[in-house]
């Protein structure tokens, strides 16, 4: 029963499920991205440092039920200074 309640949870709020899965990422500057999710198209937004992590925000919502497609609006700030 808790599995069914699950999906339905996911179908219905699926950018709860997509910001929660940024927020365990390891990649810190990722957990700043806000997900907002209409008529199943997630939206990303937000600033990064390198296109890598904006590639790495995308994948690690992807899998996200309730979504069938993902806008990806997050910017990349050009000379960001690097953290070590």
């Amino acid at each position: 029963m808790d599995s069914q309640r699950h999906e339905c949870d996911v179908a219905v709020q699926p950018e709860i499920f997509a910001q929660a899965r940024l927020r365990r990422c390891s990649y810190t500057a990722l957990r700043n991205i806000s997900c907002v999710c209409e008529d199943g198209v997630l939206v990303l937004q937000g600033c990064v440092e390198t296109y890598y992590l904006k590639q790495i925000a995308q994948a690690a919502v992807a899998s996200t039920r309730g979504i069938s497609r993902i806008e990806n609006r997050i910017q990349v700030l050009q000379g960001a200074p690097r953290r070590e």
